[in-house]
């Protein structure tokens, strides 16, 4: 754990932008000070330290919404760790009240900030459809890209002839947060999110792991690079972006040609 932790604080990718106030940054700090309190629940057992694994988890979920489902699942991850650090015993009962007891904290933190979203948007939530569609139009498009076999770059401008991508530039053009332009953005979603369906678990688990790979040789390394002068990221991304995708090898290839280019 102290290893583990020394990689993070220590990583030249989390140095360089350390003085950068992010989401990243500030998600980052509340969900480690959420996981710290929730060490000290299992070494304890006490309420008060339930409280604070609630609010940092809070906190967290509102710099960004990624961890908004631990927020329903504290009931079960909290008696399931400690199941398994002392075993069946007949605080089991206790522990599920603790984990509930957590969620609800979470829940009434996070409800105002939904409520008042929820004015623009017609219904609680914690991120608008405007930002929810920018997302998920990602998802959709490294989807395609890995199972088409097209580039990223080809896929992006075949969406932009597509239905979601006209209703996108329509929508854009809207006034910010009038009721047109929610309900274009929602249907914009909910577009994406039809196709989405639409793919296979296989075609998931495909794309996950190509995404790690491009993560790990282009945008995400860009730092790296950066640190070691060597100042191609950008070229990296494009090359890995403009690739076709059903040749993982030669994508791969390529962005390699680019750092041994710059190097």
């Amino acid at each position: 754990g102290v290893f583990a932790a020394a990689l993070v604080l220590f990583n030249p990718n989390s140095l360089s932008t350390a003085l950068l106030l992010q989401s990243e940054t500030l998600f980052t700090f509340f969900l480690i000070i959420s996981c710290a309190f929730l060490l000290f629940i299992i070494q304890t057992q006490k309420w008060q330290y339930a409280i604070g694994c609630a609010v940092a988890l809070s906190f967290a979920t509102l710099c960004r919404p990624t961890t908004q489902y631990l927020v329903v699942l504290m009931p079960f991850i909290l008696p399931t760790l400690l199941l398994i650090q002392y075993g069946p015993q007949r605080f089991l009962y206790r522990w599920i009240g603790l984990g509930m007891f957590a969620s609800i904290i979470s829940t009434v933190i996070l409800l105002p900030w939904a409520f008042f979203v929820g004015k623009v948007e017609g219904k609680p939530t914690l991120v608008s459809s405007e930002i929810s569609s920018i997302y998920v139009r990602d998802q959709l498009i490294t989807l395609e890209s890995y199972t088409s076999g097209l580039s990223i770059d080809a896929v992006s401008e075949k969406m932009k002839a597509e239905e979601a991508g006209v209703l996108r530039s329509g929508c854009n053009k809207l006034r910010l947060n009038s009721p047109d332009r929610v309900a274009c953005f929602q249907a914009a979603l909910e577009s994406n999110w039809k196709s989405i369906r639409g793919y296979t678990y296989l075609d998931y688990l495909r794309a996950m792991g190509r995404s790690i790979l491009s993560f790990s040789m282009s945008g995400g390394a860009g730092n790296w690079h950066n640190i070691i002068s060597v100042n191609q990221s950008v070229d990296i991304t494009s090359a890995w972006s403009s690739s076709e995708q059903g040749n993982a090898a030669h994508a791969f290839f390529r962005s390699l040609s680019q750092l041994n280019n710059a190097a």
